[in-house]
């Protein structure tokens, strides 16, 4: 059971750094957000090593989008089983819109401040 979860977790870790890239995001980048070196990114890029809850909590706070909306965007469509794919997108959506609503409740209230 450790090694599977340990497989886990490295799977998604390297899918959401890859994620990151594929938003223009440099291994400098993704590990400046996180207070990690971009050694330790290519690592865990490489499946070598893993995000920590802590990384990823401090991703979030970096980023201003929601962990469970990244972890969703980051998961490869072609790793959802094809009768989940429905469910997933719905998920993914709901999340994207809450995180929306959300980034312009910041804007508001820093306007008003």
């Amino acid at each position: 059971m450790d090694e599977q979860r340990k497989q886990v977790e490295a799977n998604l870790s390297a899918d959401l750094v890859k994620h990151l890239q594929s938003q223009g995001m440099t291994l400098r980048q993704i590990g400046e957000s996180m207070g990690l070196s971009e050694s330790f990114i290519s690592r865990v890029a490489h499946r070598r090593r893993s995000l920590t809850i802590e990384h990823l909590l401090r991703l979030q706070e970096a980023m201003g989008t929601p962990l469970p909306l990244m972890l969703l965007e980051a998961v490869t469509h072609d790793s959802v089983p094809e009768s989940l794919a429905p469910l997933y997108e719905e998920a993914r959506e709901v999340l994207a819109a809450g995180a929306q609503t959300q980034r312009s409740a910041r804007k508001r209230h820093k306007k008003t401040a």
